[in-house]
């Protein structure tokens, strides 16, 4: 049973504004792909080798996995952060500290959520931009610069999360 404390939290402006951001981008990858799926090819690329190049096909219908999957790891995302009780920290969780983890915890997965957003949609546009102009935008700097974004603001949590007493 967990007995760690259960804590009303009021969102920041910081929070607030990640978690509009997250619906917008959520809300941008939709629109991208209704805007643009009439004028898609029969058959579009589905896969990018670590390059950038396309090593892999399908059908236009695909297309619409992306925001479909998109949505549910936010709204996953979205629920499981009413529950920073549940989460798993590093150091004990007590009256004093719950406050200041469930804090900053729940800020990492706010900004975590954006930042898938911001990916599905920069494949979304990729996938719709390829499929129609033949060429791709995205090189060799994606993939390092998606585990980039992705890991400074982890490196960065635990930092703080350690500073907190």
């Amino acid at each position: 049973m967990n007995s760690r404390p259960r804590l009303n939290l009021k969102l920041t402006t910081t929070d607030y504004i990640l978690e509009v951001a997250g619906w917008l981008t959520l809300i941008a990858i939709w629109f991208w792909v209704f805007v643009n799926y009439q004028d898609l090819p029969s058959i579009i690329p589905t896969h990018f080798n670590g390059v950038g190049n396309v090593d892999g096909t399908g059908s236009k219908s695909t297309i619409i996995w992306l925001p479909i999957v998109a949505s549910l790891l936010f709204i996953g995302q979205t629920v499981l952060n009413k529950f920073p009780h549940l989460f798993n920290y590093l150091d004990e969780i007590t009256e004093e500290n719950a406050e200041a983890h469930y804090q900053l915890s729940t800020r990492l997965m706010r900004y975590l959520k954006l930042f898938i957003n911001i990916l599905f949609f920069a494949i979304t546009f990729e996938t719709i931009y390829v499929a129609l102009h033949h060429k791709n935008i995205f090189g060799v700097w994606f993939l390092p610069g998606t585990f980039l974004l992705t890991f400074v603001p982890i490196i960065i949590y635990l930092i703080q999360a350690s500073k907190i007493k």
